[in-house]
């Protein structure tokens, strides 16, 4: 019983202190921003965002050794060494809503495979015939001279399938 409270009492405090851990990003973003703001004159918007954060100017500075742009350019960094490219922090807006844009995905995505299946130097996937057989497939059991039924588990289906017969179709 004591674990089990134990164990309560671990989660409940990771779970505030992931939640504390939150709300200083939180806060360290807006101070970053009202910051930036301010440095770049824009004194309205700062006054705004600090009315409608909650966060006052006068209350948090930012530190000596950081800013936004600098926050930006050790990103930047660390996303080129991790992934060999430059990172997109913005896109241009088109005026699809998001509904079409994932159908235009998707459709794009269809597109692309089917094309890397037609350049495929691979031979295609078997598919079954409306007989239940593989078509491309040989048949084995014709070459072992066993007689299959056509249609299996059909009761109208007295005709036996030879070699000759897979082979015209």
């Amino acid at each position: 019983m004591s674990t089990a409270l134990e164990h309560l009492k671990a989660k409940s405090k990771s779970r505030e202190t992931a939640e504390r851990k939150k709300q200083e990003r939180l806060r360290a973003a807006l101070v970053l921003c009202l910051d930036h703001l301010t440095r770049h004159g824009y004194i309205n918007t700062a006054q705004k965002l600090q009315e409608e954060s909650g966060i006052s100017g006068s209350k948090y500075e930012v530190a000596d050794n950081i800013d936004l742009s600098t926050v930006l350019m050790e990103f930047e960094e660390y996303y080129k060494i991790k992934f060999a490219r430059n990172p997109k922090f913005f896109r241009k807006r088109n005026n699809e809503s998001r509904t079409q844009m994932r159908a235009r995905q998707a459709r794009q995505n269809r597109e692309d495979a089917r094309r890397k299946r037609e350049n495929s130097s691979l031979p295609p996937v078997p598919t079954r015939k409306s007989s239940g057989r593989f078509a491309g497939m040989p048949d084995y059991a014709a070459h072992a001279g066993v007689s299959v039924p056509k249609y299996p588990g059909r009761a109208s289906s007295t005709r036996d399938v030879t070699y000759e017969d897979v082979a015209s179709e």
